[in-house]
């Protein structure tokens, strides 16, 4: 069961780094951010924990996690450029150069931030989300001190009025470890887009991630398994 008080700072934290990442692009033309140190020996989510705290200063206000919420801050936002973007072949980079000495992954993508763009999910990216879906799920029934069958689950996960149910719980479960830079690679961006987006492709107009939406979507799914004893 999630701990409501953790999830909720979990999604604040997301909230922010998606902010932080638009705020990027245009403070990079200023030449206000630094990348003079060299993150060689530095996984992506340390180099960015790294980057995060010597700038911090510098950081919009809305997007600045309290200090003590800097480590899982900064691996949110890590997981979030590795899962939902990629860069640009041979983007121009000449408005940078002068002050990138780092060439690790995080401080290249962090100065190409206007030639990201959003990843297309595919087939592969589709089996992991449902594989993802059906973890959380074996999880949510053992935490309920019961073994369901790979058949009641398969059951559950084409079941039409619990799909949006479990996106989203399944999305939060993994942001949870996410803020611990667990990721599951692309799956969480189908995730997103089964949760964020419309029919016709575009982001639900004032879609948020709600604390007390995902925890009736637990509920509901809690419900369900009890009702399949």
């Amino acid at each position: 069961m999630f701990d409501a008080g953790k999830l909720a700072q979990v999604i604040d934290l997301h909230q922010k780094s998606y902010g932080l990442l638009k705020w990027v692009g245009d403070a990079l033309k200023s030449g206000s951010l630094n990348f003079e140190r060299v993150h060689s020996s530095l996984s992506f989510s340390e180099a960015a924990q790294d980057w995060i705290e010597r700038n911090f200063e510098s950081l919009p206000a809305v997007t600045r996690p309290a200090k003590e919420e800097i480590a899982p801050f900064a691996h949110l936002f890590a997981s979030y450029l590795t899962t939902s973007f990629d860069l640009v072949a041979q983007p121009n980079r000449r408005f940078v150069s002068s002050y990138l000495n780092c060439g690790c992954a995080f401080c290249t993508t962090m100065v190409s931030a206007k030639h990201l763009r959003v990843k297309q999910p595919n087939k592969k990216a589709q089996g992991n989300a449902h594989r993802i879906k059906e973890l959380y799920l074996a999880s949510l029934g053992e935490s309920l001190g019961k073994s369901y069958s790979h058949m009641l689950l398969e059951t559950l996960l084409s079941t039409p009025e619990l799909w949006e149910d479990i996106a989203l719980a399944t999305y939060a479960c993994e942001l949870l470890r996410r803020s611990e830079f667990a990721s599951q690679g692309e799956g969480i961006l189908v995730l997103w887009r089964e949760i964020a987006w419309d029919k016709k492709g575009k982001i639900k107009k004032g879609f948020a991630l709600s604390l007390p939406h995902i925890l009736q979507a637990e509920a509901n799914l809690r419900e369900k398994f009890v009702a399949e004893e």
